[in-house]
């Protein structure tokens, strides 16, 4: 009986110690993909469309690689399930690939296709990186998941696609290299900064196209002292503050003084 008792905690020790992973949930319309639902004309061209925001699919890949060889990305999204073939063929096309695709088919099933991930994949201890945007119910989706399991730790993060106020419990980025930065991924940050830059051409009317995919004219435009002000630390602890302004200067602020 003793050396039972002893076994079982022994094995309740060696359990005790096991390492907490991370899991990734991501959003995919207006989180990765450039879709624009709240237009039903740009959301129905936005249905087959294989663009995704520029450093998205970097940031989404980057941060599971960054968690360790146990974290999961799993996507979900509420997109018909009709065009799963679609969905599939995007994030292929833009390497991302994913542990897990979950297509609720209907926005008003996601909450419950959420719920089911985080009850299969996540266990007490686990870290929960929730991404998201602002067009639809994400924000609350994921404070209500959050609610439901009050001994996960979750952070939410949502792509700032339009004016929606975000609530509290939420933090809102409007590039994918504040989201590195504030997992203290700052290298990572670095590289997605670095990738974006790497997209850019000479020709400037190409330049204009790319940038339409990351900065469309239904996107609010984020100032540069906003900008600076949200990877202060890339600016200020890494000597790379010239990348943060060239970044600035050829991705946001041309698509800001420019009408589409």
């Amino acid at each position: 009986m003793l050396a039972r008792i002893l076994a079982s905690l022994l094995i309740l020790g060696f359990s005790s110690f096991s390492s907490a992973k991370t899991v990734i949930i991501s959003d995919l319309d207006d989180t990765i993909k450039y879709t624009h639902v709240a237009s039903f004309t740009k959301f129905f061209h936005g249905l087959f469309d294989d663009h995704a925001f520029l450093g998205m699919p970097e940031l989404v890949m980057g941060l599971k690689a960054a968690s360790g060889v146990d974290a999961k990305l799993v996507i979900v999204s509420g997109s018909p399930k009709f065009i799963r073939s679609n969905i599939e063929s995007m994030l292929k096309a833009n390497n991302i690939s994913p542990d897990h695709l979950v297509i609720a088919g209907q926005t008003s099933l996601k909450p419950a296709k959420l719920r089911l991930v985080v009850e299969k994949l996540v266990e007490p201890g686990d870290d929960v990186i929730l991404l998201g945007d602002s067009e639809e119910s994400d924000p609350q989706f994921y404070l209500d998941l959050r609610n439901q399991f009050p001994n996960t730790k979750f952070r939410i993060y949502i792509h700032q696609v339009s004016d929606a106020v975000m609530p509290a419990g939420v933090t809102a980025f409007s590039t994918p290299i504040q989201v590195a930065y504030d997992e203290n991924q700052i290298g990572l940050a670095i590289n997605i900064a670095n990738s974006m830059l790497s997209q850019m051409t000479d020709d400037e009317y190409e330049n204009l196209e790319i940038l339409r995919y990351h900065f469309p004219e239904w996107k609010p435009c984020l100032s540069k002292s906003d900008f600076l002000i949200s990877v202060s630390a890339m600016a200020n602890s890494v000597s790379d503050g010239p990348l943060v302004n060239a970044y600035y200067e050829r991705l946001i602020e041309p698509t800001c003084s420019n009408a589409f």
